[in-house]
């Protein structure tokens, strides 16, 4: 009976520290995205402010169309922004390579942002815990509304939607 209960005791503990474990990385990824995020938009409002327009707005009407989207790392890149030559903006979150991209909100794939968003930062491939602690620490905690949306109502740590196709979060001025 003792060994049970000392074998009992020596699996909790291992639970409970990988548990702990899961959740620094996590933790850590919610960061590692926010500081991604923050970082780019900070990005383009320095573009703005500068050059006086957005980053690859190229006909000047302060919404990033789909088509111009393209634009957007050379004209940060032109201005030292980002580093020289860069054609995208991407982190690595949890392994896996995240991209970023400011689009306007009507150009969006993911729907939904009210008319006062113009423009948008999607992250392409969020890792799903990530994604879900984006939203419960920096708007309402649900992916399918508020500042922060995805392609996705939901998802599940390895499930069909981990990683999140697309999350975007709303650029405002």
């Amino acid at each position: 009976m003792l060994q049970f209960a000392a074998a009992l005791a020596i699996v909790s503990v291992a639970l409970v520290l990988e548990l702990y474990a899961r959740s620094v990385i996590w933790t850590s990824e919610v960061r590692e995205v926010a500081d991604a995020v923050r970082e780019f938009a900070h990005a383009i409002a320095q573009h703005r402010e500068r050059e006086g327009y957005l980053p690859g707005d190229i006909n000047r009407d302060g919404e990033i169309d789909a088509i111009e989207t393209g634009y957007v790392a050379a004209h940060l890149a032109r201005v030292g922004l980002i580093p020289a030559g860069a054609t995208e903006v991407s982190v690595s979150i949890g392994g896996r390579r995240v991209r970023l991209r400011a689009i306007s909100r009507h150009a969006s794939l993911v729907r939904g942002f009210p008319e006062d968003v113009r423009n948008v930062v999607e992250l392409t491939g969020v890792p799903c815990q990530a994604a879900k602690g984006l939203d419960s620490q920096q708007d309402d905690g649900a992916l399918a509304t508020g500042n922060i949306r995805a392609n996705v109502a939901v998802c599940a740590v390895g499930g069909l939607n981990d990683p999140v196709v697309v999350v975007a979060v709303a650029m405002r001025p």
